[in-house]
């Protein structure tokens, strides 16, 4: 497994992995199972991964990898984010390291309304996409807590692609997470919206949820 980080300060990305590894369940299979390639390591950081000299790295570096993180992709991708166009030398890269074997897991920032930034064109390859949304009633005095939603889900449904919460215990030594099961009100509520008579893009912009979502809640509601 390889992260390749674009943000994080050297020192806050050692000092978190080493806070998280005692709170781990169970060890590492080798002790080179989790790799990174901080952007922070180098003195003029790392290539734009939408140019040649950025495909060629991630194509050379992720040889032996099962599983490539892409954190995030502002920051690892410099192009226009509302261009689709701009997207493609990225897709064009995932899908090289599909057909070698290796998935790819991209971290990409929201917007203030809750749903991704830029060309919704990114979803079209993804066989998942997650959101992480702020539980009601949060307070920023919890620390890392919330709630993880499906927007897409090829593959698994079901109970498999409910929505959950986690949250981030810290304590002197360690990093503990706790993963509890979310009633998917959201779903209830798009669903009483529909009843109603309101249209899909008026409950995506209440809830923040993706069409996609609304519409497979309206199949499964019906059935299909």
């Amino acid at each position: 497994m390889l992260c390749v980080d674009g943000e994080m300060p050297l020192v806050a990305l050692q000092e978190r992995v080493a806070s998280i590894v005692p709170g781990m369940a169970a060890n590492p299979p080798a002790d080179d199972f989790l790799r990174f390639l901080p952007a922070d390591y180098f003195r003029d950081g790392l290539p734009d991964l939408a140019s040649l000299e950025g495909r060629a790295l991630l194509e050379r570096v992720t040889a032996g990898v099962d599983l490539v993180i892409l954190d995030n992709l502002s920051s690892l991708a410099r192009g226009r984010e509302n261009e689709a166009d701009d997207w493609q030398p990225i897709q064009d890269t995932i899908l090289s390291l599909r057909r070698r074997g290796v998935s790819s897991l991209v971290v990409h920032h929201a917007a203030k309304g809750g749903q991704q930034r830029g060309t919704s064109r990114r979803e079209d390859i993804l066989d998942t996409v997650i959101a992480l949304r702020r539980p009601e009633g949060y307070s920023a005095s919890e620390g890392a807590r919330f709630e993880v939603h499906f927007e897409k889900a090829r593959g698994f449904m079901g109970a498999e692609a409910a929505p959950f919460e986690v949250r981030l215990e810290t304590t002197a030594d360690d990093y503990l997470w706790h993963v509890s099961d979310l009633a998917n009100d959201d779903q209830t509520m798009a669903l009483s919206m529909l009843a109603r008579g309101e249209t899909v893009p008026a409950v995506v912009k209440a809830l923040g949820v993706s069409r996609t979502t609304v519409y497979r809640w309206q199949k499964e509601a019906a059935g299909e």
